[in-house]
């Protein structure tokens, strides 16, 4: 077995193969007509105030986000699809030449041009083919390069310049090099070496040579036209921008250049000139330079679209094409990597070489081919482990130039000892792990083997032991190596540490069971089969277990950066964990340089290096651990139906008709970011409702009127999110909300109101007034009726008289008292036609009663009336037969029950404040002798007819008369009493 000991010297001498010849670049991202433009002529790019890029292409314009592509042509309103020059102006408005000098701009989402825009068609006239330049009266001027006429446009005017005397000063008409607007009526004029002032009808006002001397060439910076010499930059002022040694950029074939204060490019025909001394991109005609809002490089090329340069060109670097096959391992020693690929073949590269130290091919006469996880390790004395098939290769002294390769070798089934395993070899290792004497690694899943190392170094024989440390069978699924020398390992359900020759179960991780895990000093981070992250802190004691969430990705693999930090790969990014005392904290990697799917991932204590497809990338590792904050986004329009509103008008006006499909547009310029998400929220009260957006746009379907706030801010992969964007509208309210509506409606409602009550008032009015007139009518009907029964009463009681005189042979008598008799029916007729008399009219019948009686009683009682001088009877009113009733109740039963001469009725009329008093006094029998007399069913219908009458008068009339009898005291008769209020009694009176 000696002669496995060491390499023979002409193995050794693999250690002096040549280094790996690669070329040390800048990374960059490039984009063609593969991967976003339309073309890959590309003819100037230009950054808008938003921070969005605009690229100037053969097949239209296309706009860049920093995440997706968006071109216009035609069908979007350009005038040709071949667009030259991309200039914005104080307006806001970005402005597109075509090389048939057709002009139209961007703003708010629509293209303008001669068929939606009048200033555009009056200067469709103007057609010229030349160069925009930004005023600083924020003003544009285009100047020709037949040097025809100069134009200057400023909001929706322009003005024309002629140039036709700066034409004769030349004897060859010569290209205008560049403009400058001076002031309102001055322009300054570059052509052929000198520098013209004319005023805007094209009159020279001066003339003088350039600063400079020798030739020179234009050159493009941005929007303005510079100088370029053979050792220096001037702007148009004649001022030095740069200075650089003579002759380092050809005059004929400078283009263009950038300079931001920390580097210097220069576009040629013949590629990129970084700081006067590192070329890119040889071979590729560049057409313009410009950066993005994250500060990295932009560079259009005429046939090969664009490249994007990193912002750090010092420190991120590639190494291209320096090895074969896949990185499967590698480790970093004192700035050195070193890495080792699927056909094991060790590597070795520092500062842009790389050096193959061992190549596999040559040592066994064919490549190496794993099938599964790499049989690879760095042990604590730095020597390199490499187990395939049946060799086990060390390598040491890694960082001299020859290092050494010692060779050991893995029994076959013919040499196996009777201990040891048979039929195995190296090139099916799942893990591997090594400790101070032992090297481990499992081996068809379940079953987990070692190596003596002492054993090996002495006898050159790596022999395979199985340990029975898995008794159950089970799956193992990964394995790791704790800072204490002892191994973990996880199977389906449990995770045990070996310990001696035993494996000990953990209770403490509750049956956890990982897919993958790695253990950082007291930290073990893994994730589960079913891809959950988890994070366990002091795994010696009582574990703490922090799951990792809101990450829709795969976990791949980890990579320990610091002590500190690991990065995870992924299925689409990277992620960098900070592992902190209490807890933890992670961020998404958005560096848009590191390559996708690196094949292996090493990094010291300031770089970190990706290896991918035979390429280095090193990026400094303060990079990955910077937090990008997600770009604040703008809104780029919105429409309403058919209708654009302008974003640049400030508060925006929405007709309450047109507000059914309102459309708000938005993007955000991520550069540095690979991916973003949207969060929005739509307010009419200032109260924030996040909502997430899958989209760069907000629908509103008919929200009500009223003024609304729109927020939109962007999140990163990592969780941050920006400063909310925000846009207030205002929908207008309809006619039938505003304050004059209302205040009509306020008003014709009350005036409705008012005309119904009105109405309504009338209407019962008018009822209870015909009801009313009805009861009135009845009323009178009523009381017409009871005076007409007076009527009858009197003449019966007459006549019964007139019979008694016939029947006693009393004819003068009964002559007289027929005459007045018929005086008395004919008042009584004509009073009784109405419904109020005179006073004096009741009391002429009255009298013209008592008359009758005293000439039918003769002497059985006398009468007398009294009226107060006070009492008008020819202005008070009363109802007819009111007095005669009860004089003739005093006569009938009062005085003629007892025939005496002496027997009186008395009627005494007078005034006593607001009252009439009417009285009737008799000397009879007096009410209650008169009761007894009379028959018990007998009643006076006079006096109950006039009760009657009385109440119906006072509904009629509100004429307010009562009466009441009562016998006078002592037995001197009876007197009745009429009481008429000439003014209505108050209530309760």
């Amino acid at each position: 077995m000696n002669k496995y000991l060491y390499m023979i010297p002409a193995i050794c001498c693999l250690a002096f193969l040549p280094a790996t010849t690669a070329a040390r670049e800048l990374p960059f991202l490039h984009y063609t007509r593969d991967n976003g433009l339309p073309g890959n002529i590309v003819y100037s790019i230009y950054r808008d105030h938003k921070g969005l890029l605009w690229f100037a292409t053969d097949r239209g314009v296309t706009r860049y986000n920093g995440i997706h592509f968006e071109t216009f042509t035609t069908h979007d309103g350009l005038p040709d699809n071949e667009i030259f020059i991309i200039r914005e102006d104080a307006d806001n408005r970005c402005w597109f030449m075509s090389f048939t000098g057709a002009l139209s701009y961007y703003r708010d989402g629509v293209f303008y041009n001669t068929g939606n825009s009048p200033f555009l068609r009056r200067l469709s006239r103007s057609y010229i083919n030349g160069a925009m330049q930004l005023e600083q009266d924020s003003s544009f001027s285009i100047y020709p390069y037949d040097n025809n006429y100069l134009l200057n446009i400023r909001g929706e005017h322009y003005q024309k310049v002629p140039l036709q005397q700066i034409n004769a000063r030349m004897l060859v008409r010569k290209r205008i090099v560049a403009s400058r607007k001076l002031s309102a009526t001055v322009f300054e004029i570059i052509c052929d070496r000198k520098r013209f002032r004319i005023d805007v009808n094209g009159n020279i006002l001066s003339e003088e040579p350039l600063p400079f001397s020798g030739h020179y060439n234009p050159i493009m910076c941005g929007q303005e036209n510079h100088y370029l010499t053979a050792d220096a930059i001037y702007n148009t002022t004649g001022q030095v921008t740069q200075r650089f040694p003579k002759g380092t950029y050809p005059l004929q074939s400078a283009r263009c250049y950038l300079s931001d204060g920390k580097n210097l490019l220069v576009g040629t025909e013949d590629g990129l000139v970084i700081n006067h001394t590192r070329r890119l991109l040889t071979g590729k005609k560049i057409t313009a330079i410009t950066t993005d809002a994250a500060g990295n490089y932009w560079i259009s090329t005429l046939l090969n679209g664009v490249y994007c340069l990193n912002q750090d060109l010092q420190y991120t670097q590639v190494d291209r094409n320096c090895y074969s096959g896949v990185a499967r391992f590698a480790f970093t020693d004192k700035g050195v990597l070193f890495f080792v690929t699927d056909n094991n073949n060790f590597y070795r590269s520092s500062k842009g070489r790389t050096a193959l130290l061992l190549d596999y091919r040559a040592l066994r006469g064919h490549s190496a081919r794993y099938r599964s996880e790499p049989g690879f390790f760095l042990d604590d004395s730095l020597v390199f482990n490499s187990l395939y098939g049946h060799d086990h290769l060390l390598i040491s002294r890694l960082h001299t130039s020859v290092p050494v390769i010692q060779q050991r070798y893995i029994p076959t089934e013919k040499t196996a000892k009777p201990h040891t395993s048979p039929m195995l070899s190296a090139d099916g290792i799942k893990f591997i792990t090594a400790t101070p004497g032992w090297i481990y690694f499992v081996y068809t899943g379940s079953r987990i083997f070692r190596i003596d190392r002492a054993h090996s170094a002495r006898t050159g024989v790596s022999e395979l032991t199985s340990l029975p440390l898995n008794p159950s069978g089970k799956r193992i699924y990964a394995m790791a190596k704790d800072t204490a020398q002892q191994l973990w390992y996880t199977t389906i359900d449990s995770m045990f540490k070996i310990t001696g020759a035993s494996a000990v179960n953990l209770p403490q991780f509750n049956n956890m069971a990982f897919k993958r895990f790695y253990i950082y000093d007291s930290c073990l981070i893994g994730w589960t089969h079913q891809n959950k992250l988890l994070i366990c802190h002091d795994i010696y004691g009582k574990v703490k277990t922090d799951s990792v969430t809101g990450h829709n990705t795969i976990w791949n693999r980890a990579y320990r950066l610091d002590r500190s930090r690991v990065l995870l790969k992924t299925s689409n990014q990277y992620r960098v964990i900070t592992l902190l005392p209490s807890g933890y904290r992670i961020h998404t990697v958005e560096h848009p340089f590191i390559p996708e799917e690196a094949d292996y991932v090493s990094a010291d204590s300031s770089t970190c290096y990706f290896l991918r497809n035979g390429h280095i990338t090193s990026i400094p590792l303060q990079q990955l651990l910077i937090h990008t904050v997600p770009p604040v986004p703008v809104f780029m329009q919105v429409k309403v139906q058919d209708s654009v509103y302008a974003m640049h008008s400030g508060h925006i006006h929405i007709p309450y008709h047109a507000r059914r499909n309102i459309t708000v547009s938005f993007t955000a310029p991520g550069f540095g970011h690979k991916q973003l998400a949207y969060e929005y929220s739509v307010s009419g009260q200032h109260n924030d409702n996040w909502q997430e957006l899958n989209e760069e746009k907000i629908n509103l379907l008919a929200p009500a009127y009223g003024v609304y706030t729109i927020k939109v801010r962007s999140k990163s992969l990592s969780g941050e999110r920006s400063a909310p964007a925000m846009l207030q509208f205002t929908i207008t309210p309809p006619f039938w909300a505003s304050w004059w509506f209302m205040l009509a409606a306020v008003l014709s409602a009350l005036l409705l109101l008012y005309l119904s009550v009105r109405y309504l008032i009338k209407y019962f009015l008018r009822k209870r007034e015909q009801v009313h007139i009805t009861e009135m009518k009845f009323l009178q009907s009523e009381f017409k009726v009871l005076n007409a029964l007076m009527n009858p009463h009197f003449i019966f009681n007459s006549l019964n008289n007139i019979q008694g005189l016939i029947n006693d042979d009393n004819k003068r008598t009964a002559n007289e008292y027929l005459r007045i008799f018929a005086d008395l029916v004919r008042q009584n007729m004509l009073n009784i036609s109405q419904e109020r008399i005179t006073l004096q009219k009741e009391m002429d019948l009255v009298t013209n009663y008592l008359r009758l009686e005293k000439l039918r009683f003769k002497d059985s009682f006398n009468y007398s009336i009294e009226m107060d001088e006070n009492v008008d009877p020819d202005f008070i009113r009363i109802p007819p037969l009111l007095i005669q009733p009860l004089v003739e109740n005093s006569i009938r039963h009062g005085l003629l029950p007892r025939p005496h001469p002496d027997n009186l009725v008395h009627i005494r009329i007078y005034e006593e404040d607001d009252l009439l008093l009417i009285e009737v006094r008799d000397n009879g029998i007096g009410i209650g002798k008169s009761l007894e007399q009379r028959p018990a069913a007998a009643t006076s219908f006079a006096l109950g007819n006039m009760e009657k009458r009385l109440a119906k008068l006072k509904t009629l009339h509100q004429q307010h008369i009562t009466f009441h009898i009562r016998e006078l005291p002592e037995q001197a008769g009876t007197i009745a009493v009429i009481r008429i209020y000439l003014d209505p009694p108050e209530a309760g009176s």
